[in-house]
């Protein structure tokens, strides 16, 4: 089944911890929906077994990072 998603769509937590940690380690293995997920939102390229941050990847770690969180 192809998932197709805004780049600015939600993310689960777990789904950011996914993309954080390829901006890291580009040879971590996700699970296969969080991989065809960051895939169709153009958050993520592969290339080879590596899987690496396109800039939206980037921008949308750098947002999220920034965003504030509430208590």
């Amino acid at each position: 089944m192809k998932i197709d998603r805004n780049s600015r769509a939600p993310l689960s937590p777990s789904q950011l911890a996914s993309l954080r940690g390829l901006r890291t380690d580009p040879q971590r293995e996700l699970w296969g929906s969080h991989r065809q997920l960051l895939l169709s939102m153009g958050l993520i390229v592969a290339n080879g077994d590596d899987l690496i941050l396109t800039e939206a990847g980037r921008q949308r770690l750098n947002y999220e990072e920034r965003a504030p969180t509430l208590s």
